[in-house]
């Protein structure tokens, strides 16, 4: 089996396929729904002080950042533990660059990205990821990797080259099109997730 067709495979376990979550009582009582809300709630209830630990280490190892817990993520019950840590460099392209970190709640994986803001028309800023580390956040891209290792031991991370694969035929917070069983086409946001939506975050970025 292909790495892809594997994680789509786990995909299909949570987010029912063929379904439109508008039709939201057909959609809250599939099996793939109903596993996905009790896996996010079980896994955050588990690892909740866990993660506050691994905050508090976060804090303490990177002095110099802004970090940003966004805790309303845990009353929300998010398909990740989400952390952003914000470096003021001056003198690099942009005035500050960001570390984002998501440690799944589905599956044993975490992902690192940087974003940074890129001005995108005369009344929105629009934040732009990439996965190519810019040399001013190296190490302390892999200094946030070490330290989520030494909290979450078996979790790895999320290979890349498919993190932004789409999804056919699922929907979910607004994001998918689905082809339901009398032949409806119902879109979201006019797009498909990808297995970054569905094991980390709804959010979207524009790739770098």
């Amino acid at each position: 089996m292909s790495l892809l067709n594997y994680y789509l495979e786990i995909a299909y376990k949570f987010y029912p396929k063929g379904v439109s979550e508008l039709k939201k009582e057909i959609y809250s009582s599939t099996k793939e729904n109903k596993l996905l809300e009790s896996t996010k709630l079980a896994n955050i209830q588990r690892n909740n002080l866990q993660w506050n630990e691994l905050l508090k280490e976060v804090k303490k190892r990177f002095p110099d950042a802004r970090v940003y817990s966004f805790d309303y993520y845990l009353n929300s019950y998010e398909r990740s533990f989400p952390v952003c840590l914000s470096f003021d460099r001056k003198g690099s392209k942009f005035n500050f660059i960001n570390l984002v970190l998501h440690i799944s709640v589905l599956i044993d994986s975490f992902i690192v990205y940087q974003t940074y803001p890129e001005k995108f028309s005369t009344s929105n800023d629009m934040s732009f990821a990439t996965y190519n580390i810019e040399k001013s956040v190296l190490q302390d891209y892999y200094k946030l990797i070490e330290v989520v290792e030494s909290f979450f031991p078996d979790h790895k991370q999320f290979p890349i080259e498919v993190i932004e694969e789409n999804i056919p035929d699922i929907m979910y917070e607004g994001i998918g099109i689905v082809n339901d069983k009398e032949g409806n086409l119902h879109a979201g946001f006019q797009r498909q997730m990808n297995l970054y939506n569905a094991f980390f975050s709804s959010q979207y970025y524009y790739n770098a």
